[in-house]
């Protein structure tokens, strides 16, 4: 499932097969959200291209065996997203040195290894994410604005 154009939410969803692309983002676009969500074993399928301010958030992976496999050649940039709450059955790391820009953030991302919080640089918060709150980071900032107007 590829979010094309800016600004869309893809909530409440189960993949009961495993796709090549599962959830995917690509070309520019931006400020779209993968929330409440679960999958036989997804993968976050950056297509690169310039994709920005996306977010996924309480989503449960499942095996976890390919969550940062993606499409795109090396030569179309790099990947992006904040990742909050992501459970999957096997611990994650931090993707591969320069899999995006320093100002990708992972909260709660399923994984054994140390927190490494650097303002300036990579920011891992290996936090259990059946203890994190919100569970759903899209859902708390959208109330909270919401409540604000």
């Amino acid at each position: 499932m590829i979010l094309g154009g800016t600004d869309n939410v893809l909530t409440n969803f189960r993949f009961n097969t495993r796709f090549i692309h599962d959830l995917g983002l690509s070309a520019n676009h931006s400020g779209n959200v993968f929330s409440n969500g679960s999958g036989v074993d997804l993968n976050f399928d950056h297509h690169r291209r310039g994709p920005h301010e996306y977010l996924f958030t309480n989503i449960d992976v499942g095996l976890g065996t390919r969550l940062w496999t993606c499409g795109g050649g090396q030569k179309l940039g790099r990947h992006c997203g904040t990742f909050w709450n992501i459970r999957s059955m096997r611990p994650q790391k931090y993707p591969r040195p320069g899999f995006g820009p320093r100002s990708m953030n992972f909260v709660g991302v399923q994984s054994e290894a140390e927190s490494e919080e650097n303002l300036d640089g990579k920011w891992f918060e290996a936090l259990d994410p059946n203890t994190l709150a919100p569970r759903n980071l899209h859902e708390a900032q959208l109330a909270r604005r919401l409540k604000e107007n």
